[in-house]
This record gives C-alpha cells, structure tokens and sequence, in this order.
C-alpha cells in the first residue's frame, strides 16, 4: 500500500484481516462499513470522546461531546462516534448536570444515535451498549434493556463498562439487591477505572449501602486525587 496515508493502509489491512477470519470462523462478524473512520481525524475526534469520558466532571463530559460531535461532522457513516455521543449525552443526564441543552432532549437523542450506531455497525459492542444505557436512561422496560446489554456482552464479553450497564440496567427497576453486586464485579474487572467506581458508588447509594457508598467514595479520592466528582462523593 501506499504508506503516505498510514491510517488507510491499517484500515485496509484490518478490513482483510476481518474478512479472512469471517470466512474461516463461525461467528465471526466481517468489519461493518461504519466500523472505520473514512479520515484519520474522525478517529482521533473518537478517541479524544472515550478519554475525557473516564471522567465524570461536566466541563470533561461537555468537551467529550463536542468530541464526538466533531467526528461525525468528519465522517457522518463513524458507527463508534454516534455510539460515543449516545454514552455521553446518558452520562450528562444520569449525572444530573444542567447547561443549555434540556436533559429530555438529551435523552432522546442518546435513544436515536445509539440506533443509528447498531444501525451503522450491528456487531459494534459500544453501539449496543449505548442504546442498553439510553433505554434504562429512559425507564423502558428491563427486559428490551437487558436485550441489548446480553447483545453487547456476547461481542465483548470482558468489557467492565458492559458489566456496569447492566447494573445500572436493574436499578432502573429498583433491583438494588442484583445491582450492587453486578456493579462491584464489574469494578473488579477495571479496578483502577475512576468512572466505574463513581457508578459503583452512585448505586451503592440508591441501594442504601451507605457503608460501601462511603468506602468507595475514600478510594475514588485516593485514585483521582483532585478529580471534582471525587470531593463531592
């Protein structure tokens, strides 16, 4: 290939690679149209986005989502920047911060563009998981939530963000007895994760495990020293 444009040659070698192992192996998916950026830049738009998500600030959480916004502005067929901006747009909401934009809006926009992620790319882990956090976001039934958490564990299945959906997912139901536990075994997976202990420590609270909620609020402050949603937990 022509190595002046290095981001096409991976592109490229990953497209071959995928489509040897979908011809090989059984369920193994080929790589969707909207998996890879048509630019460099898109990508690194993405990659800015899933960054700033690690934590949970609202000036980290605004920035990601102009992150995001900017990469489908780039490339309007980027499966992972739709699904990126569907996560940031729940987690501005789910953490209750204000700004111009109104959180019911806010909601459903994260329903649509998690849609049009899985429509962009159904084998896409992070689209599904999207779309399960923006239906829990808005109080639809657990079963079509746990529907799409099931879909995006089966394509990641270590994936410790996957695993804290689905616990948000029951406490969406008020199951804060499956909650908790699902939470904590998703922390271990990631354990040095400050969003995942935020989220361990926000059920915590809603299941009235003050103790837990208190012991994971010491060690978010230990981790991320300085981090603002440290000092207010």
């Amino acid at each position: 290939g022509d190595l002046s444009d290095r981001f096409r040659v991976q592109e490229t070698i990953a497209r071959k690679i995928t489509g040897e192992l979908a011809s090989g192996l059984r369920g193994v998916p080929a790589m969707a149209a909207g998996a890879m950026p048509s630019q460099s830049a898109a990508f690194d738009a993405v990659l800015k986005g899933r960054y700033l998500m690690q934590r949970r600030d609202p000036q980290s959480i605004a920035a990601a989502i102009a992150a995001f916004e900017d990469a489908i502005r780039l490339d309007s067929a980027y499966a992972m920047a739709y699904a990126g901006l569907s996560s940031a747009n729940s987690t501005w909401v789910y953490f209750g911060y204000t700004g111009s934009q109104d959180r019911y809006v806010l909601a459903t926009s994260a329903l649509k563009l998690g849609e049009r992620a899985i429509a962009l790319d159904p084998n896409l882990a992070e689209a599904q998981h999207a779309l399960a956090d923006a239906l829990a976001l808005t109080a639809a039934p657990i079963e079509s939530t746990m529907v799409e958490v099931r879909r995006a564990r089966q394509l990641k299945p270590s994936d410790a963000a996957i695993q804290m959906s689905a616990a948000f997912a029951l406490a969406s139901s008020h199951r804060y007895a499956e909650a908790v536990p699902r939470a904590q075994a998703a922390l271990g997976l990631d354990p040095l994760s400050p969003g995942l202990r935020y989220s361990l420590t926000v059920l915590a609270l809603g299941g009235r495990r003050y103790d837990l909620a208190l012991e994971e609020a010491r060690r978010a402050s230990a981790f991320s020293p300085g981090d603002p949603i440290s000092a207010v937990l």
